[in-house]
């Protein structure tokens, strides 16, 4: 089968298809040595396990569950939420090259469904959780679910949204690690401030015209008065996947018991209040797109 060739080659040479994406290459590399090492497998014994759970997961109709935002919005605060609820697999996020797109989009629906199993089972993080037949969450930064979506037979998605101008805000002047990630570390503050708010407009733009299956707002999470509400919407999308703890007491302890693995730890920032102006002026009807 010809998706088992291509998976078994990006397994080999993922530069290949990332070509100078150094930071997806060194991710998957550190997964797949993991998953290698834990096993005592060598690439083909890799191939052949993940195309049977692959297989299985198809013929049991496992979900593949997408929680898309744009950074800055809170994806790692409700993966883990859903973690400490449900039996699942977390990925974190998991992107597909442009290239291997291309390739696989020549290919069968059939093929199409497997090869979507296969590339989001061989970036498992957890190596004991590789062979259970459990859902696993995507939260890649991406306004629409392609070629996810596209691919995947069985598929749930929920957009997680945030005010656009807080997310601005947040990554130009809170998470310098975005601004050396593109390159940008040499920009002035007003500069990079721009560049954000182009990203984000443009982010949410496509992300309204993307039929979603549902959506929560980051403020409503981290809201205490809304908890109730914020648990009802995701037992709802979380149906019928079995549940091992309550998700009230998952959505206490994530966001105020100090479970939230990517929360921001650093000093408190003050913004400009010029620069709140200028997101504010920019962004407003991106915001208002989605009631903001």
């Amino acid at each position: 089968m010809q998706v088992i060739k291509i998976i078994q080659s990006f397994i080999e040479n993922p530069e290949q298809y990332w070509e100078s994406n150094k930071r997806q290459i060194t991710k998957f590399i550190t997964r797949r040595d993991s998953l290698l090492k834990h096993n005592n497998w060598d690439v083909e014994d890799f191939v052949v396990n993940a195309q049977a759970v692959a297989i299985e997961r198809i013929d049991n109709n496992i979900p593949s569950i997408y929680l898309p935002s744009f950074g800055s919005s809170g994806s790692h605060l409700l993966q883990q939420i859903l973690n400490l609820s449900f039996e699942i697999m977390p990925l974190g996020e998991v992107y597909v090259p442009p290239k291997l797109t291309r390739i696989i989009r020549e290919l069968s629906i059939t093929e199409k469904n497997l090869f979507i199993e296969l590339y989001n089972i061989i970036h498992c993080q957890d190596p004991n959780r590789f062979f259970k037949l459990i859902p696993i969450v995507n939260t890649a930064h991406t306004p629409i679910l392609t070629p996810f979506g596209e691919f995947s037979k069985e598929y749930r998605s929920l957009l997680i949204l945030r005010n656009p101008i807080n997310i601005v805000l947040s990554r130009t002047f809170r998470k310098n690690e975005y601004k050396e990630y593109l390159g940008l570390q040499d920009l002035q503050e007003e500069q990079y401030l721009l560049e954000n708010i182009i990203k984000t407009t443009k982010f949410y733009k496509q992300a309204y015209e993307y039929n979603y299956q549902t959506s929560i707002r980051y403020e409503s999470v981290v809201s205490s008065k809304l908890m109730i509400e914020v648990a009802r919407t995701l037992e709802k999308f979380m149906v019928n996947i079995p549940i091992k703890n309550s998700l009230i007491s998952s959505i206490e302890s994530a966001v105020f018991g100090g479970d939230n693995t990517n929360k921001f730890i650093g000093d408190k920032v003050e913004v400009p209040e010029k620069y709140k102006k200028i997101a504010t002026r920019e962004l407003e009807a991106v915001a208002e797109l989605f009631g903001y």
